[in-house]
C-alpha cells in the first residue's frame, strides 16, 4: 500500500456505506453537548468487527478535544463529530491510520489494516474442561475471559480439545487518551483424534472486559 492509502471508487463506497449503515445522526449525543442534530456529521467508517480501531478512533479524537460518537450498523460503524471539526479530524485520522496501519474509510480514502505476521502462540493441548480448571486461565485473566465466551463453550461441545491460541497485540488510545493494549485472538479447538478443527476469532480490549467474537470456521475429515 502506498502512503496515499487505497483509493476506491467514491460512488461504490457511498453505496456500500448507505446500505450498511445510513449516515444519519443517532438519537443520543455526547454528554454535556448542547449541539443540535444538524451540527453533526459522519466522517469516518470502521468495520463492525474491529472494535479496537473503533476504541482508538474515539480516543484519538477525544485527545484533540473533538466530540464524537458512533452510530451502529451491520458491517460498518460510523463516527459523527461536530461539522466545525471535520477538516481537522480528517487530517488527524488519515495521518494516524497511515502510521498505525488500521482500517478506516473517510470519503474517497480507505486505509486497509496491515496483516501483521507478528503473532504469538500459546500451546495448550488439553481438554477444554480441564483448561477451565487451570489457574493460568482463570476468569481474572484475559485468556481466561476469552475462552469462557459463549461461542467457545458451544464449539467445545463438538470440538472438546483446546490445542492452542494465537494472538497479536494492538495499541489503541482509550477515551482518556491513555495508550492501552488490545488483542486479536485465534482459539484453535480440535476433535480428540485431531481429524477436525474449529477456529474462532476474537478481539479483546480493556484488560478483557471488552470482548467481541468476529467469526470462525470449522472442518472435519470424512
Amino acid at each position: 500500500m502506498n502512503d496515499k492509502g487505497v483509493i476506491k471508487n467514491h460512488t461504490l463506497l457511498v453505496f456500500l456505506v448507505i446500505c450498511y449503515v445510513g449516515c444519519t445522526p443517532p438519537q443520543s449525543f455526547p454528554k454535556n453537548s448542547n449541539r443540535e442534530k444538524s451540527e453533526w456529521e459522519c466522517i469516518v467508517w470502521v468495520s463492525s468487527n474491529d472494535m479496537i480501531t473503533m476504541m482508538h478512533v474515539h480516543g484519538l479524537l477525544s485527545s484533540y478535544g473533538i466530540e464524537n460518537q458512533n452510530i451502529g450498523g451491520s458491517r460498518l460503524y460510523g463516527i459523527i463529530i461536530p461539522k466545525k471539526d471535520i477538516n481537522n479530524a480528517k487530517k488527524i485520522l488519515i495521518e494516524d491510520a497511515r502510521k498505525r496501519k488500521y482500517g478506516i474509510i473517510i470519503d474517497d480514502y480507505e486505509n486497509t489494516c496491515e496483516k501483521s505476521t507478528d503473532w504469538g502462540k500459546e500451546t495448550i493441548n488439553n481438554f477444554y474442561t480441564k483448561v477451565l480448571e487451570d489457574a493460568k486461565y482463570s476468569p481474572l485473566t484475559i485468556w481466561g475471559k476469552v475462552i469462557r465466551e459463549e461461542e467457545i463453550r458451544e464449539a467445545a461441545k463438538k470440538f472438546p480439545y483446546l490445542s492452542f491460541l494465537k494472538y497479536r497485540k494492538r495499541e489503541y488510545l482509550n477515551r482518556e487518551g491513555e495508550t492501552k493494549i488490545g488483542y486479536e485472538i485465534e482459539i484453535h479447538l480440535t476433535l480428540t483424534d485431531k481429524k477436525g478443527k474449529n477456529v474462532l476469532y476474537f478481539q479483546a480490549w480493556d484488560d478483557g472486559n471488552g470482548i467481541k467474537f468476529t467469526g470462525g470456521n470449522s472442518w472435519k475429515e470424512k
